[in-house]
């Protein structure tokens, strides 16, 4: 299914569009509010995420740069 960048998914909707199990997109959801630039996209408590951000945020997620920015935030919330 196509989302426009703002449809909001569901957990559900998430794991099915980025062929992803359920736990990892809660680990992805957690790991996305640590973010400023990918917080506004978080909505309802975290029950739904903005399709513009978390496209975004998951083409992120595999690149040496945001493997650095979480350590650095990890280490400040330690």
């Amino acid at each position: 299914m196509t989302y426009k960048p703002d449809d909001y998914l569901t957990t559900k909707d998430i794991a099915v569009e980025f062929s992803i199990s359920a736990p990892t997109v809660y680990r992805r959801k957690k790991e996305m509010a640590m973010f400023p630039q990918f917080r506004s996209g978080i909505f309802m408590g975290g029950s739904r995420i903005r399709f513009k951000e978390l496209e975004e945020f998951m083409q992120y997620v595999h690149t040496p740069e945001y493997r650095l920015e979480l350590k650095k935030l990890k280490a400040v919330i330690k």
